[in-house]
């Protein structure tokens, strides 16, 4: 995964405290058009995805149903505003490694799978 930033005049938004958090996500109305059902879906669907991902397997039908969602909703679903998230990891060397690999900067780090983060900072490590 790599991230790139929307626009480098505006800082990107972090969230102090869970109220922040509370009023950021009723700006953005993230769930706007997605049905609950989806979003059971979606929770569920990375572990899946990752062990897919990571061992070169094929999809089945119901974990290609999901990985078209979720597709889907990524490409429908973007933020108004830039945002810090938050990543607690072990160790980096793993995904530094990977990113050289790949023959990417000394700055990036690469992740062969979806990447969990946190929108506050307490979660990170």
């Amino acid at each position: 995964m790599i991230l790139h930033e929307k626009n480098k005049a505006n800082s990107p938004l972090t969230f102090k405290a869970p109220q922040d958090l509370c009023v950021f996500v009723k700006n953005e109305n993230p769930h706007c058009g997605i049905m609950e059902r989806e979003k059971i879906i979606v929770n569920g669907i990375g572990c899946t995805l990752n062990n897919v991902i990571r061992s070169g397997h094929k999809l089945d039908y119901n974990t290609q149903r999901d990985k078209d969602l979720l597709q889907r909703l990524i490409q429908t679903h973007t933020l108004k505003e830039s945002i810090i998230v938050n990543r607690a990891v072990r160790s980096i060397e793993y995904e530094l490694t990977l990113a050289r690999n790949k023959g990417l900067s000394k700055k990036c780090l690469f992740h062969d799978g979806f990447v969990y983060t946190s929108l506050l900072n307490a979660y990170s490590g």
